[in-house]
């Protein structure tokens, strides 16, 4: 994985690189300076080892909270449609039916 954002008048740039998971030997981070980078465009370069899960991790914080979330399950709400007393609408009408009954007495 490979990616570079947008380089302004040459004076900063930004490369990640991400390799396999190399021997234990070879996992600490380490950073070192290189002073042509430096000289060419006022920075230092910097070089950082380590596994492909702490690398990916690190991408993956550097976007996110995302600016605009989508939720990746549909939001609609789906409701049985076989059964009637399944139905909300009609629980509530007739919960509504019930409790006039008992409160009001009705008329012939």
């Amino acid at each position: 994985m490979l990616s570079t954002p947008l380089i302004v008048d040459r004076r900063w740039a930004t490369s990640t690189v991400v390799r396999p998971l190399m021997s234990r030997s070879n996992a600490s981070c380490s950073t070192h300076s290189d002073s042509a980078s430096r000289a060419l465009v006022a920075s230092s370069k910097r070089s950082i080892v380590g596994s492909l899960r702490t690398a990916l991790a690190i991408a993956i914080l550097c976007f996110w909270p995302p600016e605009s979330w989508t939720p990746l399950s549909p939001t609609g709400v789906l409701y049985p449609s076989g059964n009637p007393l399944t139905k909300p609408c009609t629980l509530a009408a007739r919960a509504a039916s019930m409790t006039s009954d008992s409160v009001a007495p009705s008329f012939p």
